[in-house]
């Protein structure tokens, strides 16, 4: 396998794994995983044309926020594919980007985008008091800058992506405050911020609601507003972990040793659990003792999955040292 096909299935992994946890930890950002799933799209083509067989990559798990995963050391290579393969990945690149310019598919995607904003965002569209026209060009507003996202993401390359992605939420943030105004637009911004503590407290409202302890509508934003704050710290916590890692060390390659991935994994883990811990302080502020039973119960299945997710890692590291001495 060249290293460019390395590279390519190293891309497709991380940004298949970052959409994932995405849609997971952010359900009302899925918008923006659809353009994480256009060049996952992409590259996976560029691997079946070019018929190569890459090795299992396991990225780092990213947040629920912008953090970013270091490139994590691909599996040994195979044997270098025959160059000859690369006219026709560059023939599949080039039939896909004419089929997103199709005006035809293009309208299709934008109703369908505009159908998706419409049921993740009616809450806030509704908190800001827009009119019936406002909210319809609000919505056609979110519709164009989601199917933007997901062209633009189409036709970059990975290396590039990153910086795209920044130009374009630019973008997205002038356009959205030049339609709503300051006051509605920190609305807007405040509602985006708590998309994970509502998912969270919606959870727990539906838990508890044939108890005898039902969540309180008195309750829901104080507590809906706590969780916020603290997941906002630990998206800054996971960034600077994630910045210092890069400062230090640089992106990971194949040459990364495994004791200092999991040396950052464990700093990772470290920091998830401690966030655990802070969300259920701030329940004991506004539950009673039933719901924070069903609460501490919710974190739980966190802490799990991110122990679970480090042993993971763990062990996909061994496993592949175990490999390659027996290969020498």
């Amino acid at each position: 396998m060249t290293k460019t096909n390395i590279v390519l299935a190293a891309a497709a992994a991380v940004l298949a794994a970052g959409s994932l946890v995405l849609f997971e930890d952010n359900g009302g950002q899925r918008s923006r995983v659809r353009a994480l799933e256009a060049q996952v799209a992409q590259l996976q083509r560029e691997l079946t044309a070019a018929k190569t067989a890459p090795q299992p990559v396991k990225p780092d798990p990213v947040a629920p926020t912008n953090e970013r995963p270091a490139q994590v050391a691909a599996s040994p290579a195979a044997r270098p594919s025959p160059p000859a393969v690369a006219k026709p990945a560059a023939d599949a690149n080039r039939e896909w980007r004419a089929v997103l310019a199709d005006p035809a598919y293009r309208r299709v995607r934008l109703a369908e985008a505009r159908l998706q904003q419409q049921r993740v965002y009616a809450q806030v569209v509704a908190e800001m008091g827009l009119s019936a026209d406002e909210t319809a060009g609000f919505l056609d507003l979110l519709a164009e800058q989601s199917v933007r996202e997901y062209e633009r993401a189409a036709k970059q390359s990975p290396q590039n992506w990153g910086r795209g992605k920044q130009e374009l939420d630019a973008q997205a943030e002038k356009e959205r405050r030049a339609f709503l105004g300051e006051e509605r637009f920190r609305t807007w911004t405040e509602y985006v911020k708590s998309t994970q503590a509502r998912a969270l407290v919606s959870e727990l409202r539906t838990q508890l609601a044939t108890t005898n302890s039902p969540l309180r509508e008195e309750q829901v934003k104080p507590f809906v507003k706590a969780l916020a704050a603290e997941h906002e710290r630990h998206a800054a916590e996971r960034k600077e972990n994630y910045e210092a890692e890069n400062s230090k060390n640089g992106q990971w390659t194949e040459a990364t040793p495994a004791d200092q991935q999991i040396e950052y994994m464990e700093r990772r883990a470290a920091l998830i659990q401690a966030s655990l811990d802070r969300q259920q302080e701030a329940a004991e502020m506004f539950l009673d003792s039933t719901q924070q039973r069903e609460f501490k119960g919710m974190l739980d299945r966190q802490r799990e999955r991110a122990r679970m997710e480090l042993e993971s890692y763990r062990a996909q590291l061994e496993a592949a040292a175990r490999v390659r001495a027996r290969s020498r």
